[in-house]
């Protein structure tokens, strides 16, 4: 099964940066982002409000079967346990790598579009969003 396409919120601007932002475990795109974008800054305002000219990419994991709790869910990695992350860690080694090459994947693809210039584009997660980066 092939990632599902990242949910992308559109600059307002004439495009001058990207992040790239992956959700936590049990969440997805589209889901990360209408949440992070009901939250406001300092000024009162939503981050695209905030940064009008960037592009907001929010990938979504694929459904992968929980080895702890014995259902399918949407995670970046198997793992048995953020208690102890060296508790089976081997669970997490294949989803992993298939995340990180999906992710490098976006990453070429957002630096192609802002002409090569990488430090324009960022990436960020949360929860197990940020363990893959």
């Amino acid at each position: 099964m092939d990632f599902p396409e990242p949910h992308i919120h559109a600059p307002r601007q004439t495009h001058t940066h990207t992040v790239i932002f992956l959700h936590g475990r049990g969440s997805n795109g589209p889901e990360f982002c209408e949440d992070l974008f009901t939250s406001l800054t300092s000024s009162l305002k939503n981050l695209p409000d905030t940064l009008p000219s960037w592009r907001w990419v929010f990938p979504t994991a694929k459904t992968r079967h929980s080895s702890r709790f014995q259902e399918d869910e949407s995670a970046w990695f198997d793992s048995w346990s953020v208690d102890n992350i060296e508790e089976k860690q081997e669970l997490a080694v294949d989803g992993l790598r298939e995340s990180v090459s999906h992710i490098t994947k976006l990453l070429t693809d957002e630096i192609a579009r802002l002409d090569g210039d990488a430090r324009r584009v960022f990436l960020g997660g949360i929860s197990q969003g940020m363990a893959t980066v």
